[in-house]
């Protein structure tokens, strides 16, 4: 469906409609050519609303008045050649939320039912644009977890974005809840997404100059994905490393290189084994591991 005959196959149905688009693996989407016009297409649809005519062989897309969502899933590998792009920057960094998964950190519960979720109150909403009659008390904006969250945005969008969309995540978290108003739980909730997030800017870099677009380095995040694994029995060696992907200790140490720049992984003077950096591991980790244990003792609510 998330081709550009897909899309004008059901362009109907997005004319005039809220709409959620979900595509479990952004790789089914099968050209660099079709990810690049999809891509393009969804960031129009996401601020704009819309997109003008296009023409293309046999298929017209045509769609207005649509206000869209749209989730996916992305490997690492894949998402640092869409980084690359001349759009990444202009376009792509200013409409997409991208969250970095660290899966030791936990799995799935498996279950075959979706969890129960508070009916949204929609006697108070916009549906268009909900998130606008949702009210954010002066105490949450003036928080230091507010402040925080919003210049960690900064890094993730444009500056001029940020506040916008630290907002409108607050907002949601109100809604889910059927509520009009922001609480400070809905901010303390929403600073355990800041390592998922601020992931991008550890594991990116510039190569070429400042005006090229920040490269996303897949090695340096898979190499630390497993670093978090083993620490759970320990440290681990550059010889496990070396030995788990296959490769040279040349090019094990040179993926290291950014995770110890960034203080993500800390090694010892005596032997060459690696763990998660202690203070990383307490000021973005265990909040969200302390969350874990208290919706398993309780439940969600």
């Amino acid at each position: 469906m998330l081709t550009y005959a897909g899309l004008a196959k059901i362009a109907d149905k997005l004319n005039d409609a809220n709409a959620t688009l979900i595509n479990h693996d952004f790789n089914t989407i099968y050209t660099d050519y079709l990810k690049d016009v999809a891509v393009n297409i969804f960031a129009q649809l996401i601020y704009d609303h819309h997109v003008p005519e296009m023409v293309t062989g046999k298929y017209v897309l045509s769609i207005s008045n649509c206000y869209i969502s749209f989730l996916s899933g992305i490997q690492p590998q894949l998402y640092a050649k869409l980084s690359r792009s001349t759009s990444f920057e202009s376009m792509y960094k200013d409409r997409f939320i991208r969250m970095f998964m660290i899966y030791p950190l936990g799995k799935p519960n498996g279950k075959k039912y979706p969890p129960k979720i508070t009916p949204l109150n929609l006697d108070f909403m916009d549906v268009r644009e909900p998130w606008k009659l949702v009210t954010i008390p002066e105490y949450v904006l003036k928080n230091d977890l507010y402040e925080r969250f919003r210049r960690i945005m900064t890094y993730h969008t444009s500056p001029g974005r940020a506040p916008d969309f630290t907002d409108r995540l607050l907002a949601s978290s109100a809604l889910i809840e059927g509520r009009d108003k922001v609480l400070y739980s809905d901010l303390k909730f929403l600073s355990l997404y800041i390592p998922y997030i601020y992931m991008e800017k550890w594991m990116s870099h510039r190569y070429r100059g400042a005006s090229q677009p920040l490269q996303f380095d897949p090695d340096a995040y898979t190499v630390f994905e497993v670093i978090l694994m083993y620490s759970r029995h320990g440290s681990v060696s550059v010889r496990q490393l070396m030995e788990e992907f296959q490769m040279s200790r040349k090019t094990i140490m040179n993926n290291i290189k950014p995770l110890k720049a960034n203080r993500l992984i800390r090694g010892f003077k005596s032997r060459t084994d690696y763990i998660p950096h202690p203070e990383w591991m307490e000021k973005y980790i265990n909040p969200i591991l302390d969350f874990m244990k208290i919706i398993k003792k309780e439940g969600l609510k």
